[in-house]
């Protein structure tokens, strides 16, 4: 009795699905899907069932029992879902909150790098500055040094001169003194002579 009233509704779903659903152990038709059932079980997900029996009695109609077991089954998948979507929602709140923690990171870590860098560009320009300033007074001193040097040599180059013509004199008046002394000498004893022969001469006159 039973099974001559669930032929007739199976063959209907059969004509208006597939000869696949009719051969199922009661398998629910393809029918409209409420909202709240489609959005809990989207039909793309894998292992989802039919989400609901056709409202229209008039073309299926199936025992309580069965209706019972769909609903139950329908329930149960429903259930699964949601489980798949919270956990799926909690996974992207973890990615979400990582990604975050990350982005928090590398910005600190961007600060940081920023203010090395312009503490790196002070003190390279306040260096470079130094350098320059040195450098000018390095250029300067090594005019004055290179100035300080030729005169320098100019100067011993003179003393060189000045002490080749004082050896040169000083030769001179060696050999002068020495001439002077003898003529003194000679001069003492033509004086001697001469006073000699005045006498001699007083004497005989």
């Amino acid at each position: 009795m039973s099974s001559s009233k669930i032929a007739m509704p199976i063959s209907n779903v059969g004509a208006e699905t597939s000869a696949q659903g009719a051969a199922s152990s009661y398998a629910t038709p393809t029918t409209e899907i409420p909202p709240a059932v489609h959005d809990s079980a989207p039909p793309s997900r894998k292992g989802s069932i039919p989400n609901t029996i056709a409202s229209d009695t008039a073309t299926v109609s199936l025992p309580h029992a069965v209706v019972a077991q769909l609903e139950k089954a329908e329930a149960k998948d429903a259930k699964k879902v949601s489980k798949i979507l919270q956990k799926e929602g909690k996974t992207s709140d973890m990615e979400l909150k990582s990604a975050i923690k990350d982005f928090d990171k590398l910005e600190k870590q961007h600060k940081t790098s920023a203010k090395n860098e312009a503490k790196a560009q002070k003190a390279a320009t306040k260096a470079a500055e130094k350098a320059h300033k040195l450098e000018v007074a390095y250029l300067k001193a090594k005019a004055k040094f290179e100035q300080a040097q030729a005169d320098a040599t100019s100067k011993d180059a003179l003393l060189v001169t000045a002490k080749q013509q004082t050896a040169a004199t000083h030769g001179k008046l060696q050999g002068s003194t020495t001439a002077l002394e003898q003529l003194r000498q000679q001069k003492a004893v033509d004086d001697r002579e001469r006073s000699a022969k005045l006498e001699i001469l007083k004497a005989q006159a």
